[in-house]
């Protein structure tokens, strides 16, 4: 399906925010970033914050301001792009020829960067820095603690903030209402609740539960993300059976039949685990040693059980 499609139908592209002004940007960070689209010039750019707050969509607004031709553009994906190969081979081909046209640099951004592997991160260190003639690098992350203080040098550093509460519901508002869409005002206000200040997921949730010019408002049940369903039940499996509770069958249970849900983001549901302070210290190292080796793997979800069963075996030891 063309970019136009979805552009005019799904409601997170069709109100994606087209200027950098409707943002929340501090003021200096918003003039430097005018200054780059009005000379043409792109930085290497770091962006950070929550989900949610527009850092693809500032990502997406300089690169369309500022490229002419989208060939001298490379976009990634570092929770699914993450090996060194993607270094050795798809960028640096990428690079290897000098820009297109007009531009004046390739670009390469690259999407959710805080799930680069530590590696692909120390090898892109010099990367950088020889090809400053050539390229520029775009970075969004939620994480920014994630990259290094030696990568994060070589940037320019904006961080992207929350709405406030009540500018999220105006927005909610008029968009339902240009929609035509009948609403209970409490109810928009659970979605925004539940999600806030992730813009774009509460977009999502409004679109998916209107139908016939009404919103429906699904239980809470409902609305909980998979992946924080995942998260939750596999850090109290861990919990259970370090205590030889014999409930940890039911929850081993309980995320075989979670995984069987082909849209799942395992990588947030490995950092939401790894986040959890009560988690002993030989499930964190499983954790991170899984979640980095995702990009190998031939099947997500069984690369996840797999995870737990390895973990469960640490556990063992304890």
């Amino acid at each position: 399906m063309s970019d136009s499609f979805f552009e005019n139908n799904l409601w997170v592209e069709k109100y994606r925010p087209q200027k950098i002004d409707q943002l929340v940007l501090e003021k200096s960070a918003s003039e430097k970033l005018h200054e780059c689209i009005n000379k043409k010039e792109l930085l290497n750019l770091l962006f950070f914050g929550p989900p949610g707050t527009g850092k693809s969509t500032i990502s997406r607004i300089l690169i369309d301001h500022i490229m002419e031709d989208e060939d001298n553009v490379m976009r990634m994906n570092g929770s699914l792009e993450r090996s060194l190969d993607h270094l050795r081979n798809k960028i640096t081909n990428f690079l290897s020829t000098p820009p297109f046209g007009n531009d004046k640099v390739k670009v390469v951004y690259i999407d959710e960067a805080d799930g680069l592997t530590s590696a692909f991160q120390d090898a892109l260190r010099s990367f950088i820095e020889e090809r400053t003639k050539i390229a520029r690098f775009i970075f969004t992350c939620n994480y920014i603690q994630k990259i290094p203080s030696a990568i994060q040098s070589r940037f320019a550093r904006y961080e992207l903030k929350p709405l406030e509460d009540q500018n999220i519901i105006n927005l909610c508002h008029s968009v339902l209402q240009n929609e035509g869409i009948s609403f209970n005002p409490d109810d928009v206000w659970k979605i925004i609740n539940q999600f806030k200040p992730d813009i774009r997921s509460i977009l999502q949730k409004l679109q998916q539960y209107s139908s016939n010019g009404k919103f429906n408002m699904p239980s809470m049940e409902e609305l909980i993300p998979v992946e924080d369903n995942l998260s939750k039940i596999s850090i109290e499996l861990f919990k259970a059976y370090l205590k030889k509770n014999p409930t940890y069958m039911t929850y081993l249970e309980r995320i075989q039949q979670l995984t069987m849900n082909k849209n799942i983001d395992y990588v947030s549901v490995f950092t939401k685990i790894f986040s959890d302070q009560d988690l002993p210290i030989i499930c964190k190292v499983s954790t991170n040693k899984y979640c980095n080796s995702m990009s190998g793997a031939i099947s997500f979800p069984m690369h996840y059980m797999a995870y737990i069963y390895e973990t469960l075996e640490m556990c063992k030891a304890l």
